[in-house]
């Protein structure tokens, strides 16, 4: 029985020895193919230059000058230096990126709970660390680190690597990535939109009463105070206008095709109130509208003069309105406002019924009787602050149910 018990534990221990040097194999095969790879490279490196020097007949007995060999070892050699250290530097460490909040949801799971980000924070401070080693650190047994760190690495948080170790094989966790950054806010794709300026001057229909009148960058068209100047062929090269009470009407240009939808209308402009000379607090109302739908009413606060407008032409009057207030009307889906938070009406979008087929005409006015009568000055190119026309975007959506 001792006899047989003694040959039982040899074979026992070659089986240990073969199964501890396999799992030695599957190691360096698994985990350094770069090594294996470059030994393999050097063999067949050192039979390549054999083969060649067998055709040399300058060299005796097709031996290959040890030289050679030396310095095809150092090269291999290096390489393998190099391709570790390389490998290593790979580990240390880039930026996992999520563009949304569903995108990082493995890594939120991940990290749910105290323990893993206790594991992720060992992990860190130590560069890296076995199984064993943060199994015994956090009084874990095997089978729970293990599925700790399992989620982890699903996460894409770790990665693992099987090393020898005193007693076979052992798996080694080390982080993957040294930041990360996830936008909460998804970037929003961009909407589609036509987009026209139109000069002040290009109205279909404009009715003013004293004080009015239109400027090009190079003079007064006509004279002041004239209404009849609203319809003198000059007015095309107007930069500013400017009347009393009355109003300016605008035909917007209509860019939508079939199966196009209108979704929001966008119309910037420069405006003040009009007086005599310049008045910084001369309220005025001025009302707009689309197709003859009210869209309301917003209140100038004055008619500016302090200054000189930043691109006003030189010669122009110091004693009249010098620049506005850079507005923008919007309309869309939830009603009508002015520069996006200033809610004028409820009229929508959709409420205007406008289609591919439709004309815009987009009006500017100050009633006569209304409270506030402080007129109105529009100010385009070579005018005013902002050297802008009447500028209209239009959003749209395509309907792609036919397509």
């Amino acid at each position: 029985m001792k006899c047989t018990d003694k040959i039982r534990g040899n074979n026992a221990q070659k089986l240990h020895t073969k199964s501890t040097l396999y799992a030695h194999y599957a190691y360096i095969i698994h985990n350094k193919p770069v090594t294996v790879f470059c030994f393999i490279c050097l063999v067949l490196i050192k039979y390549f230059i054999q083969y060649i020097f067998t055709f040399l007949p300058c060299i005796p007995n097709q031996s290959i000058p040890s030289p050679i060999y030396s310095l095809t070892f150092v090269l291999a050699l290096t390489i393998i230096v190099a391709m570790q250290i390389t490998e290593k530097k790979g580990a240390d460490y880039s930026m996992l990126y999520f563009r949304s909040v569903g995108e990082a949801e493995a890594v939120f799971k991940a990290l749910s709970t105290p323990m893993r980000v206790k594991i992720m924070e060992m992990i860190y401070e130590n560069d890296s660390l076995s199984m064993n080693d943060l199994a015994e650190a956090l009084g874990l047994t095997n089978g729970a680190i293990s599925m700790h760190v399992g989620k982890l690495e699903e996460a894409g948080l770790v990665r693992i690597k099987i090393t020898s170790g005193k007693r076979g094989t052992m798996k080694i966790v080390r982080p993957r990535y040294s930041r990360l950054m996830i936008d909460l806010a998804p970037v929003k794709e961009a909407r589609r939109c036509y987009t026209d300026d139109i000069r002040v001057g290009y109205y279909t229909t404009c009715h003013g009463t004293p004080t009015c009148g239109l400027a090009t960058s190079k003079e007064i068209i006509g004279s002041f105070d004239d209404p009849r100047v609203f319809s003198f062929p000059d007015r095309f090269q107007a930069g500013i206008l400017w009347f009393t009470s009355g109003y300016v009407e605008y035909n917007l240009p209509n860019h939508l095709l079939a199966g196009q939808t209108l979704t929001e209308l966008q119309i910037s402009f420069e405006i003040s109130s009009e007086c005599p000379n310049t008045n910084e607090d001369y309220p005025s109302d001025i009302y707009f509208s689309i197709n003859g739908n009210a869209l309301g009413m917003w209140i100038s606060p004055g008619d500016y003069g302090s200054r000189s407008g930043y691109v006003s032409p030189a010669w122009w009057p110091e004693n009249l309105n010098q620049y506005g207030l850079l507005k923008t009307l919007i309309i869309n889906s939830e009603g009508c406002f002015m520069d996006g938070t200033n809610k004028l009406s409820d009229v929508t979008i959709q409420d205007l019924g406008i289609n591919y087929n439709s004309y815009i005409t987009f009006k500017i006015e100050v009633p006569k009787d209304t409270a506030n009568c402080g007129g109105c000055t529009l100010f385009g190119e070579d005018f005013g602050d902002h050297n802008q026309a009447i500028r209209i975007k239009a959003y749209y959506d395509e309907d792609t149910s036919e397509m």
